[in-house]
């Protein structure tokens, strides 16, 4: 039978289940043994491998978070310590966007996400929770170990409104924006290695109005890259309506 714990312990396990915080994590800071934490997590939250619930709304956020996640994310399980990662990855002169997305992802979530730096100085966005990690198959389809060119859209749960969000936060992680400076236009592109993934966002452009071609390159023993080039007369409407964390420096 697990021991009696004192309240103050009592609270704070519980808080750590409610949070969603994995079994090991909360034996590490409340020095508590397993077989205590799982008799008060099966009280709270049903059996340990119950399916976590959540009521998707489609709303802008977790499409700009479904986006981000598309673009720049990960997931690893690791079955023997009940793992669950999610992992954002950034590039190494990304740090005002990487907070950006860590306070973003921190209010609709309502946990903390660590941000830390790689060896290789790029930041990376990490937090442990089954109800995350699951999150995001309710939005996309992928295969984890190749999320990049198998990732796309349950057209199902796509309103304009997630649309709208899910945009930038594709280009946001994947695009590019830069001013031309032979003729001080501005320029747009997005990326991806999913073949599906290209063509959704092309569609989800027209909904708003903007015009984008798609062009394939090819490289020795690597995946195609989709590109998406956007219109010149279409990239200020897709400013206006997206508003990408990008455009903050756009002609810069």
């Amino acid at each position: 039978m697990p021991k009696l714990l004192p309240r103050g312990t009592k609270q704070e396990l519980l808080q750590q289940i409610t949070n969603g915080n994995s079994i090991n994590a909360i034996a590490r800071s409340l020095h508590l043994g397993k077989s205590t934490i799982y008799y008060h997590y099966k009280k709270i939250r049903g059996r340990k491998n119950k399916p976590p619930q959540f009521n998707p709304q489609a709303s802008e956020a977790e499409g700009e978070i479904c986006g981000i996640f598309a673009g720049d994310g990960s997931q690893y399980f690791e079955p023997k310590k009940f793992h669950y990662e999610v992992n954002v990855h950034f590039g190494g002169h990304r740090e005002p966007y990487a907070r950006y997305v860590k306070s973003l992802f921190e209010s609709f979530f309502h946990k903390e996400f660590r941000l830390r730096r790689e060896k290789s100085g790029a930041p990376r966005l990490r937090t442990q929770s089954k109800t995350i990690f699951c999150y995001f198959k309710h939005y996309l389809e992928y295969i984890p170990q190749h999320k990049h060119d198998t990732v796309q859209l349950k057209e199902r749960t796509a309103s304009p409104e997630f649309k709208k969000g899910f945009l930038r936060g594709l280009f946001d992680t994947d695009g590019c924006l830069w001013k031309d400076v032979t003729n001080r236009r501005l320029r747009a592109f997005y990326y991806t290695t999913s073949e599906i993934l290209s063509r959704q966002t092309i569609q989800m452009l027209a909904e708003f109005g903007v015009s984008a071609t798609k062009h394939v390159r090819f490289k020795p023993g690597c995946k195609p890259i989709f590109v998406l080039q956007f219109a010149t007369r279409s990239i200020d409407t897709f400013l206006k309506h997206v508003k990408p964390f990008k455009a903050r420096w756009a002609g810069s």
